[in-house]
């Protein structure tokens, strides 16, 4: 990679080859020295604590985009609409009400994405660096210690290919999991541009959740920032925010991406993918095809 790895900053069951690595906040121990003991609390968390929760992650694209600005693929995944005042204070004011906020050590005070952050949520602390919940998907922790207790909300897309994919024996012995207990599906692009639309759809969906769901991951993209909170509203359970982890159980996650350079990508020989937002894959990817 051409760069020092600090151990401190590795994670059990991943290997991460992404260029946040070099930033000055991941090569620094004193950034965040409780990093290894944090990550057993957070698994405690998750295991011990029976209230009901939402646990959200933000990063480029949600700052940008909380700062009026359409850049990247903002406007061409997340919304189409114009980016007023009065269409953003609420993502800003729902994202900021859900149990336990995430980010990258990047926005760390000595990190590059520190002045975004700061011109967005100013100096509010993050609970979690978001590696740990990108973590508990690629190590697979999150589907052994909640085996067939877990849902999902994605992109209508990609949860096609995941209820495809869960037909499949190999693919199911990777997650080491029998079934999802559901599937909340949300549009594939745009789903900022109609916050109400959004909430009445998925809480339509999330209050026919199966009983014996108490997980349920989320990748829905910008568009959680203004309905996550009231997840739990909607079906109590505990609602994880695994960001492009999802495109991962859809086979698309590249090995580039945060702590996810040993994550298989399972693939459908004969599937059409056409409709299925590739995000950032590359050549030399991680890659079994499927029958």
């Amino acid at each position: 990679m051409g760069f020092n790895i600090n151990p401190q900053y590795n994670l059990p069951g991943t290997i991460d080859k992404n260029q946040n690595r070099k930033d000055k906040t991941y090569q620094d121990s004193s950034t965040w020295p409780t990093y290894q003991q944090d990550y057993k609390d957070f698994l405690e968390y998750l295991l011990n604590d029976k209230s009901h929760k939402v646990i959200v992650r933000v990063y480029d694209g949600e700052l940008l985009f909380l700062l009026g600005k359409k850049k990247w693929n903002i406007p061409k995944r997340h919304v189409s609409v114009d980016l007023t005042q009065k269409f953003l204070q609420p993502f800003k004011d729902n994202v900021l009400k859900c149990d336990k906020f995430c980010a990258h050590l990047t926005i760390m005070p000595s990190g590059s994405m520190h002045n975004l952050y700061n011109q967005t949520f100013g100096n509010k602390k993050i609970d979690y660096p978001t590696e740990f919940l990108y973590a508990i998907v690629i190590n697979k922790w999150i589907f052994k210690n909640f085996k067939n207790q877990i849902g999902l909300i994605g992109g209508y897309h990609k949860i096609k290919v995941i209820k495809e994919l869960m037909k499949r024996k190999e693919y199911r012995d990777y997650l080491g999991i029998d079934y999802f207990t559901d599937y909340v599906e949300v549009p594939e692009k745009y789903g900022c541009d109609n916050p109400e639309k959004l909430e009445e759809s998925l809480k339509e969906q999330l209050s026919k959740s199966d009983p014996n769901t108490k997980i349920y991951l989320f990748g829905i993209g910008i568009c959680k920032m203004v309905v996550a909170n009231k997840f739990k509203d909607f079906y109590p359970a505990t609602y994880i925010d695994i960001g492009g982890t999802m495109s991962g159980l859809a086979g698309f996650l590249s090995v580039t991406r945060p702590y996810a350079a040993n994550w298989m990508n399972y693939r459908l020989r004969n599937y059409n993918y056409s409709k299925v937002d590739p995000i950032d894959m590359g050549d030399n990817e991680n890659i079994t095809y499927l029958d």
